[in-house]
């Protein structure tokens, strides 16, 4: 955008037929595929970033070029440093590109086998349910891989502009064109950073739609699946629909303390999602990898104290005291004010947190 962020927690066959052969589907393939989309979500992150970086730095090392006082007697050797920076560019863009389009033929791959394992209940209302969350969790996925596209396309055309620009310098020597292109330039180096951090985000948000997949349990065949008999009630959803565990958080002082004890219990991507992004976007290095790795150093955390300040309709303000102990044997206090909003599902999340006294 790998290690394994989940467990499977059900174990799932199903045959579907293909021309006159029968294909068996394990929990194990779809396992698989969801490692498939992970990984390659991992490794279009890399190379998008890399490509954003490298653009970035070689749009700046052109404008040292141009604002060189040696670019009349240096100029043939700056077309020749940008021709071979070009050929670069358009090669990473061509993998960046490459690893998208593969990303998004196993991410189909995986949604398209969720959703025939969906329609093989024969319960109506439970194949609906079943269907409708595979198709929000779709949607929602597409759309940050759509952000990376989007990047993708951007960094393309930068790529053909820093051609263009080459261009320049190859027909006419650079000279009379070149100060015309500092704006341009400085803008891209500008964009880029800002752009970074945008692309980070989403591509985060997308690898934690899909490790979420891995959350919800799936019965491993309908007859797992509790039959009324005439005198009990009418038939329920069952619990493992939603299993989602923010879902208890009524009130902010609940989302806090769910928040913690989801910590606590290394349930890292649920604690994850109940950030907003906007928390998220706060540190440009707030990535779910080093949001795992810090609180993989703390054994744990207890929440002395929690105080509601003001609440609101939409967001609230509650004071908390912490106490952490960490893994090499450190005491640490944290007293802290959290902001935290409603989303537009109806649950709490941390927008903001600050130090008591800061």
């Amino acid at each position: 955008m790998i290690a394994s962020f989940f467990c499977l927690s059900f174990s799932l066959v199903l045959i579907i037929s293909c021309a006159a052969t029968p294909v068996l589907i394990t929990g194990a393939k779809i396992a698989t595929n969801i490692n498939t989309v992970i990984e390659l979500i991992d490794a279009s992150e890399k190379i998008l970033g890399f490509t954003s970086n490298l653009v970035n730095r070689y749009y700046k090392d052109l404008g040292e070029d141009i604002r060189s006082e040696n670019i009349v007697s240096d100029i043939d050797q700056i077309t020749q440093r940008m021709e071979a920076r070009y050929a670069e560019l358009s090669a990473q863009h061509e993998e960046l590109d490459n690893s998208l389009e593969k990303t998004n033929k196993a991410a189909n791959k995986l949604f398209s086998m969720l959703k025939e394992r969906a329609n093989q209940n024969s319960r109506p209302e439970l194949k609906q349910k079943l269907l409708n969350d595979i198709n929000v969790t779709e949607k929602e996925f597409t759309k940050r891989i759509d952000v990376a596209e989007n990047v993708s396309l951007k960094l393309k055309g930068s790529i053909k502009e820093y051609d263009n620009i080459l261009n320049v310098f190859q027909v006419t020597g650079g000279l009379r064109k070149a100060r015309e292109y500092l704006v341009t330039i400085d803008s891209v180096i500008s964009q880029y950073e800002n752009l970074n951090r945008e692309v980070q985000i989403a591509l985060d948000e997308g690898r934690q739609l899909i490790t979420n997949i891995a959350d919800t349990p799936i019965p491993e065949d309908e007859t797992s699946i509790p039959t009324p008999t005439d005198e009990s009630t009418p038939q329920q959803t069952p619990a493992y629909i939603n299993p989602n565990p923010s879902d208890i958080a009524n009130t902010p002082e609940d989302a806090i303390a769910q928040y913690y004890q989801l910590i606590n219990q290394r349930q890292y991507s649920s604690s994850w999602a109940m950030l907003s992004s906007r928390f998220k976007r706060l540190q440009p290095d707030n990535n779910y990898n080093n949001y795992q790795e810090w609180w993989d150093k703390v054994a744990s955390i207890i929440i002395n104290s929690i105080q509601l300040i003001e609440k609101s309709d939409s967001d609230a303000v509650v004071d908390v005291k912490l106490e952490y102990s960490l893994k090499d044997g450190r005491q640490l206090d944290d007293q802290s004010r959290f902001t935290l909003v409603l989303d537009s599902n109806g649950k709490w999340l941390i927008n903001d947190k600050r130090k008591l006294g800061d």
